[in-house]
């Protein structure tokens, strides 16, 4: 399985809003900030995993996804 490149690199991206946070949040309320960060992440991973998955079966003849047509395509990757 490849793993795709999102536009951003989401690692950089949370480590650096989490140290913002640091200064700037009281510990006890940390959590509120991170764990949306960390569902967004996870979020994320599982379009990117999905939208792999469907650009796989458009060329897979046996899938109820398979076409060339790339107007369709992309209108199933955008919907």
């Amino acid at each position: 399985m490849t793993k795709t490149k999102a536009d951003i690199n989401f690692e950089q991206e949370l480590w650096k809003a989490a140290n913002e946070l640091r200064g700037a949040v009281a510990e006890n309320q940390y959590k509120d900030y991170v764990l949306p960060l960390i569902f967004l992440k996870h979020l994320s991973e599982r379009y990117e995993l999905r939208k792999q998955q469907l650009i796989d079966a458009f060329e897979d003849e046996s899938s109820d996804y398979y076409t060339q047509d790339p107007d369709e395509k992309q209108y199933i990757l955008i919907s």
